[in-house]
Order: C-alpha cells, then structure tokens, then sequence
C-alpha cells in the first residue's frame, strides 16, 4: 500500500488488501441509504411546504420540473455529498462501510479528493437518479398536477423507461462480479475499489 498526501489509500500491488464481498457492499450501502433517508425524509417534511409554495401544508400544484428540481435539491444533493465526501475523507469510508468493516481506495497511487469522490458516487447514483427523472418528467403520473395529491399506483401509466434503472443496476452488478478487484462500473470510472480493512 502506497502511503503519503497524494498516495494515501493507493493499492497498486496484487497482494493487497483483499476484495469486499458482494454483500458487504450491498449490507453498506443499504446502511447507507437508510441513514441518508433517516435524515432527509424529515427534512422533506419541513421543506415541501415552503419549496412548493403552501404555507398551510396543503398539497400544493405540482410540475414535473418542478418537482424534479426539488427530488434533486432534498434527496439527490445530500445523497451524492454524502457519498463523495464520506468515500474521499481520512478513513474513505463511509458510516455503512465502516460497521461492515470496508472502505474505498484508489487502485494507482493518485489522490482521492472530493472531484473523485464526486465522480465515483455521480456514477453509482446513476440508476437512482434515472429512476427519479423518468418517474417525474414530464409530470409523474401518481400525483394529480393541479393539486400535488398521490392518486394511487393504479393510476399512473406504464413508461419504458421504468425499466431503464433496473437495466443499469443490473449492469453494475454483472460488472461487479466479472472483476477478479469486485470494482464496478462507479469504480472504474474512479479509478477505485472497495476492500476489507
């Protein structure tokens, strides 16, 4: 392992730290999406009133731009911070990482900063935020857009595009156990792989 300012977490050699398991990293990163949403979820409680423009509470009229801004603002926002700065900081590891005992290291010898970071969790979140554009826009079907009401699951229409974030966490997976280094497709992109410590 190639330590230093700019090596610090580097695992360049093939003896080095061993590969994190499949479910690890599923177990870590539910641990993390479940922090993520105890954290906003009461946050979007609070906001939604004032961001869409009820001061009463009452459901408010809904575009679907709009309604995607806001997604992106209360969900998508703290989600990729979360990931960029808790995968790129002292421990590279984020609160679900650590309780299974992983963390993300660069696989060559280059800094692991916030751009990084940045990039590595913009890729992992990809299905996420598909799921989310494909759903609200042009207007998501379940929500009546005069008064912002949930009309139920039966009322929305089929769109191909559901399918669209299913496809690509299937592809990360596949890619993730095709690696002999388990790194996927964020990974690659970063130039990282998640091992136990």
């Amino acid at each position: 392992m190639v330590e230093g300012r700019e090596g610090a977490g580097a695992v360049g050699a093939p003896g080095g730290p061993p590969a994190a398991g499949l479910v690890r990293r599923l177990v870590a990163y539910w641990l993390d999406c479940s922090l993520i949403y105890a954290i906003v979820m009461p946050a979007q409680f609070v906001l939604y009133p004032a961001i869409m423009g009820t001061a009463d509470g009452a459901p408010a009229p809904v575009s679907g731009l709009l309604l995607e801004l806001y997604v992106l603002a209360t969900i998508s926002l703290p989600a990729w911070c979360y990931f960029a700065w808790f995968d790129r900081g002292p421990q590279w590891t984020t609160v679900g990482k650590r309780l299974l005992g992983l963390r993300t290291l660069v696989v060559r010898g280059a800094g692991f900063g916030f751009g990084r970071g940045l990039a590595r969790t913009a890729v992992k979140l990809l299905p996420w935020e598909t799921a989310h554009l494909v759903l609200n826009l042009p207007q998501n079907p379940f929500l009546d857009p005069a008064t912002g009401e949930f009309l139920g699951w039966e009322t929305g229409e089929w769109r191909w595009g559901y399918v669209t974030p299913y496809v690509l966490l299937l592809v990360w997976l596949v890619v993730l156990l095709r690696d002999p280094l388990r790194r996927s497709v964020h990974d690659f992109v970063a130039g990282t792989r998640v091992v136990r410590r």
